[in-house]
């Protein structure tokens, strides 16, 4: 009698998936080719660590057996494995093993920690993971809608991470198909809640911007902000109850929704946007104590720009016309807050050797942005919020002086060089974040666009771009955004396309010269003058398949009555085109150049089709918030109908 062959656990990485018997062959089984399937070779052979009973640790082991913080790209050949025994969390750096493809129940255990680790500390504050970790996982074990949408960004995000990595795609394609039905069984069971009549408020707000977040890990604008706008909506019913009842759930939920509608107001540059009319009241409350600012840095910033929402629109939206109802005092005390807010925030400058700012000397400050090298010197923080806080602030103090340049002759030659120096110190923030040098990186770990959901680094790049001294400079932002890839809801590569197209439109002469009462000055920079400049705006279509970019500039006004005549803007220019992977095998790209002023009919032409553009924007946005589920079976059947899959197998 023939014995029975023991099953051996030897066999190649490939089999051990199928489940199936594997001949061991080398340098790939025989069972593998008969079934035309790439065989992945065979697993190092691993030894368990003896744990020592000696309570001291001698310092090498424990520097080598500390898991590091900083991580090099995947690679077969470099498989580590972990033996702390803590649970795995999914970040773009995590080795990868075929044994660690986890059985369905598995799949809980794995997203509850990924959103109590790393996603919950990634997307919040953390003087308000009282709320979003520790309220919303204890009430995840009460109310199911909470559980499903906590395991669904958890997955989604560990979704992202898989697929950042080439070796991981396969994992990540199918985690997300996981994610996906996590997503429509917690929109079920919250649209349940919504009609049952229970009153849990403010779990209910969190859940819908959870959900929000969760469109920005899948790229989709419309559903991310049709939850906001119903997140918004409940949120102002029930603010003033909460406050009386349970005012610790206020201050994270405000806070959450005033960094997502920053992000809106700059994905969306278009007039009349309903939802985005009016920026959350409260966060115009910031207040002051003897100089000392009560609230968070990064949060503190958001409220100053939420007080001066007009200047703010203007930088962000410039197709809002904004700027034609702009006066130099408005946009000093927006500057003159910043900078308040700057003197109250040393923690987060102190490692920043910035460059002198305001230049003493025009002639030799032009001397000095001219010799400024692309690429620029790496400026490092100690952490990515602390650098993307601090870009945020050089961003808008670039576009202040920007626009001082433009809303008044007086010291506006400082003004525009000042701008320059700015954007500088922000094409050396992302130097830093975006280089590979793992001994200057941040405490937690390497900048990964694809974690960065709300202002990340690619718009503040981008808006960036608007206020650069020369086209090397631009140059340098379009290369950069092009290799960031998607970030939360912002394409970059539909920025850098639009960055791109700009070198159509942009003047490189210096024609604007402006008198002063002693002298006559000509703007240096090789673009141009603020003056003359193109600004571009990109408007992404609903289907997430379209883009659409302005190009406006400044009207051109008599010298002798530049302080008095209204700014105005005017078109010069359109573009649009389709991204890749649409119905096109390559990027297709229709270009209208405007070379000369419009007339009236070419502006109702365009303010006729920024309508157009806002009412299909807002017809997205018309599912009735009392009935939050009523699209439920759009996002059923956008979900795809799983079959076996790897992960399964």
């Amino acid at each position: 009698m023939t014995e029975k062959k023991r099953r051996v656990k030897t066999g190649c990485l490939t089999c051990r998936q199928r489940r199936v018997k594997c001949d061991e062959g080398k340098p790939t089984c025989q069972r593998c080719q008969a079934a035309n399937v790439y065989c992945e070779g065979y697993d190092t052979q691993r030894h368990l660590e003896t744990r020592s009973r000696s309570l001291t640790v001698d310092s090498s082991q424990a520097s080598s057996s500390h898991i590091p913080s900083t991580f090099y790209p995947f690679h077969p050949s470099l498989v580590t494995y972990r033996v702390d025994g803590l649970p795995i969390v999914g970040c773009p750096t995590n080795p990868d093993c075929a044994e660690r493809v986890p059985h369905p129940r598995a799949r809980d255990v794995l997203a509850h920690h990924q959103y109590t680790f790393r996603t919950a500390p990634l997307l919040f504050k953390e003087d308000h993971l009282y709320f979003w970790r520790d309220r919303i996982l204890h009430t995840a074990w009460i109310y199911e809608y909470v559980y499903d949408a906590v395991l669904a960004l958890g997955t989604a995000h560990r979704a992202t991470l898989f697929l950042s990595q080439p070796y991981e795609r396969w994992k990540g394609l199918d985690t997300k198909v996981i994610a996906l039905q996590m997503y429509g069984d917690a929109l079920q069971r919250l649209s349940g809640e919504f009609r049952s009549g229970k009153q849990c408020m403010d779990i209910q707000v969190g859940v819908l911007l959870l959900l929000v977040y969760f469109e920005c890990f899948v790229g989709n604008p419309v559903a991310a902000f049709r939850h906001l706008r119903a997140a918004k909506y409940y949120f102002t019913i029930a603010e003033a109850e909460l406050r009386k009842r349970d005012s610790t759930a206020v201050e994270p939920l405000n806070s959450c929704i005033a960094q997502l509608e920053l992000v809106a107001q700059v994905l969306l540059p278009l007039p009349n946007i309903s939802f985005l009319g009016q920026m959350s009241g409260d966060l115009s409350n910031a207040t002051n104590c003897g100089g000392h600012v009560e609230s968070p840095e990064r949060l503190e910033l958001h409220r100053i720009l939420a007080t001066h929402r007009d200047v703010t629109q203007c930088i962000v939206t410039p197709l809002h016309g904004s700027i034609t109802r702009l006066d130099s005092q408005q946009v000093n005390a927006l500057q003159t807050d910043l900078r308040r807010w700057r003197d109250a925030s040393d923690t987060l400058f102190q490692y920043c050797d910035e460059e002198p700012i305001m230049p003493s000397a025009p002639s030799s400050s032009w001397a000095s942005l001219a010799g400024l090298t692309i690429p620029p010197r790496a400026q490092y923080f100690p952490s990515v919020k602390a650098a993307i806080t601090v870009s945020l602030y050089n961003c808008f103090m670039a576009h202040t002086m920007w626009l001082l340049s433009i809303t008044t002759n007086t010291s506006s030659h400082p003004c525009e060089i000042t701008a320059y120096f700015y954007a500088y110190q922000n094409l050396r923030i992302a130097e830093g974040l975006l280089s590979n040098n793992p001994i200057r990186q941040t405490n937690d770990g390497r900048y990964f666009s694809c974690e960065s959901l709300g202002m990340g680094l690619s718009p503040i790049l981008y808006l960036t771009a608007r206020c650069c001294y020369s086209p090397t400079w631009q140059q340098w932002i379009v290369e950069k955004l092009r290799h960031m890839g998607q970030e939360g809801l912002f394409n970059s590569e539909a920025l850098a396309t639009s960055l791109d197209l700009l070198k159509s439109y942009q003047h490189t002469q210096n024609t604007n010269v402006l008198d002063d009462q002693d002298n006559v000055w000509r703007s240096q920079s090789p673009l141009g003058p603020p003056l003359s400049r193109a600004l571009p705006t990109v408007l992404p279509d609903p289907s997430g398949r379209r883009f659409i970019a302005f190009y406006l500039k400044v009207a051109q006004r008599p010298y002798n009555q530049f302080p008095t005549t209204p700014v105005s803007l005017e078109v010069v220019g359109k573009a649009s085109w389709l991204v890749e992977g649409s119905d096109s095998s390559e990027r297709k790209r229709s270009v209208d150049i405007h070379t000369n002023h419009l007339d009236i009919k070419d502006i109702s032409q365009l303010e006729t089709e920024l309508a157009l553009q806002g009412h299909k924007w807002e017809s997205m946005f018309q599912t009735p918030v009392c009935e939050i589920g009523c699209g439920i079976d759009d996002y059923e059947s956008s979900i795809p109908v799983r079959s076996k899959t790897p992960i399964d197998t």
